[in-house]
């Protein structure tokens, strides 16, 4: 009974393991993306990597920090899709480490946040996504009097 249950835990750990490294987004799995705008040219079914991301919550925002090496300000597109989907997808120069690399990573924020307010910084392949919540749903700091006597 006892191997069984370490065997049973050994194996629930690597599981956990390779979900913590995808969430990590240590692995260089490639996705599939299809989009089409004025700025970018088509992207039928190309492979994009899937770049390591930090996310960081406080109080007042979600923060996603993401490495995009090689890819400047003007081959980065981030878009929201008016619901909860917050995406972006990036581009390396040839001059960068891994040229031509296509990057592309899309996330489900909780109806918390607020997309349409993000705002996004990048620098030197680092990409920075800010997204506030939803100034209704902001923590509020409630005073307490003394009470009448």
């Amino acid at each position: 009974m006892t191997t069984t249950l370490k065997r049973l835990s050994e194996k629930t750990d690597h599981w956990l393991d390779k979900v913590r490294e995808r969430l990590r987004g240590n692995h260089r799995e490639s996705v599939a993306v299809t989009r089409r705008d004025a700025e970018h040219e088509p992207l039928a079914d190309r492979r994009c990597a899937t770049p390591p991301v930090d996310i960081y919550e406080d109080a007042g925002q979600l923060t996603i920090v993401a490495d995009v090496p090689g890819a400047r300000r003007n081959t980065i597109d981030v878009t929201w899709d008016g619901d909860h989907e917050l995406a972006f997808y990036a581009r390396a120069t040839t001059s960068a480490p891994l040229p031509g690399t296509d990057w592309y990573r899309s996330f489900t924020l909780p109806s918390i946040y607020d997309g349409s307010a993000a705002r996004a910084s990048a620098t030197k392949g680092v990409l920075t996504i800010e997204v506030p919540r939803q100034s209704a749903l902001q923590p509020k700091r409630i005073a307490v009097h003394a009470g009448a006597s």
